[in-house]
């Protein structure tokens, strides 16, 4: 690599300048073709400016305006252009051999043909081509014999069902089969309604006289009446109102209960 604080480079790295005065700021430090590569350095009074080379290749200048460009390419004419947006420099590469003219293009006689060699791999097959016109019918041929039964295909699938048919006569009674088993019992059926009243017995005996009962409570006296200054008028005879007769034991009779 190039070092800019070196001695001056030698005269075959001398550059040519093609451009016009006015176009001068784009200095040039080198420009070679070397190990394979064309490298070109230098400067230019714009920094982070992009800078193209023969409008194939493009670099971007630093902050001090230095670029350098190490690109596999042979310029034809052994003259390249660099180009910034404010100005266009021509230069002439060192070290490159230019281009000569095309020669006349001569063309020998075919060789001897040379031994087959051994034989490739299948290629992949081609796809199928255009169906061709269609041939005129042939003759009819005679009846060939009955070829041999072939095996049974497996089953088809399950075909709808179909319409029902008219129902047929009654066939003769069967005789009656044996009794089966008794099933289950069956569930409890719903309340039925309320029967009738039915007609009453006959009156039971006579039943035993209960002890007595508790001494009821005393009422409080009746509120005194006002009397009756008048005179009472006179009163009949009045008979005591006859009383039952009380069987054994003191209570009523089996008459007076009904």
């Amino acid at each position: 690599m190039l070092n800019r604080k070196l001695s001056p480079l030698p005269l075959a790295w001398t550059l040519c300048s093609l451009a016009a005065p006015s176009l001068a700021e784009i200095h040039i430090d080198g420009a070679k073709i070397t190990a394979g590569e064309l490298w070109v350095l230098g400067s230019v009074d714009e920094p982070s400016a992009e800078i193209m080379l023969d409008e194939k290749f493009t670099r971007w200048t630093d902050a001090k305006g230095n670029y350098e460009f190490r690109v596999i390419y042979h310029p034809p004419t052994c003259i390249i252009k660099l180009r910034t947006p404010k100005q266009v420099r021509e230069v002439v590469v060192g070290e490159c051999g230019q281009q000569g003219p095309q020669g006349p293009a001569a063309v020998g006689p075919p060789g001897p043909m040379g031994l087959m060699g051994p034989k490739g791999e299948q290629g992949p097959s081609g796809s199928p081509g255009r169906p061709g016109p269609q041939g005129n019918p042939g003759s009819d041929g005679g009846t060939g014999l009955p070829g041999p039964e072939g095996p049974q295909g497996p089953s088809g699938p399950r075909g709808e069902a179909g319409l029902a048919g008219a129902m047929g006569p009654a066939g003769p009674q069967g005789p009656q089969g044996p009794v089966g088993p008794a099933g289950p019992r069956g569930p409890a059926g719903p309340q039925g309604e309320p029967g009738r009243p039915g007609v009453a017995g006959p009156p039971g005996p006579i039943g035993r006289t209960g002890p007595p009962g508790p001494a009821g409570k005393t009422s409080p006296p009746p509120p005194a009446r006002p009397q009756n200054t008048a005179p009472l008028p006179a009163r009949r005879d009045q008979r005591p109102a006859e009383q039952p007769e009380e069987g054994a034991g003191g209570g009523p009779n089996e008459a007076d209960r009904y």
